[in-house]
């Protein structure tokens, strides 16, 4: 009889916790925090009030087109479930005023894509730590 209840125990055990199977949980982060493009900038974004800041972290190689670390680089908005819009900053050699341009932002994971940035700010992936 000890026995049977020892035997029921353990299938009632490993019933309850799917049979040692765990499930992958994904936590949805947005748009927060910090995306590296191709050529190695670093893009962080944060809220400011109604607005998503993007600020130059890490430039490696922006410089040469004016811009300084820390400078913001993106003004969005939230548009729907991971979309954003609104405005990149541009910046060319021959050009002192940057320009702002728009943007539409999705994220999907680890990975940022966008319509309106150059080649190595339109695909980026989250930095993790």
């Amino acid at each position: 009889m000890k026995t049977i209840y020892i035997f029921l125990t353990l299938i009632a055990t490993a019933v309850l916790f799917g049979c040692g199977v765990q499930k992958q949980i994904t936590i949805e982060r947005g748009i927060i925090g910090s995306w590296q493009g191709c050529d190695g900038r670093v893009v962080t974004f944060s809220e400011e009030g109604d607005s998503i800041i993007g600020r130059y972290t890490e430039l490696n190689g922006l410089e040469r087109f004016g811009f300084s670390k820390n400078e913001i680089g993106y003004k969005l908005i939230k548009e729907g479930t991971n979309s954003f819009v609104g405005q990149v900053k541009w910046r060319a050699i021959n050009i002192k005023q940057p320009t702002w341009r728009a943007v539409k932002a999705t994220i999907n994971g680890n990975t940022y894509q966008d319509k309106g940035s150059d080649r190595c700010g339109r695909d980026m992936t989250r930095v993790t730590e």
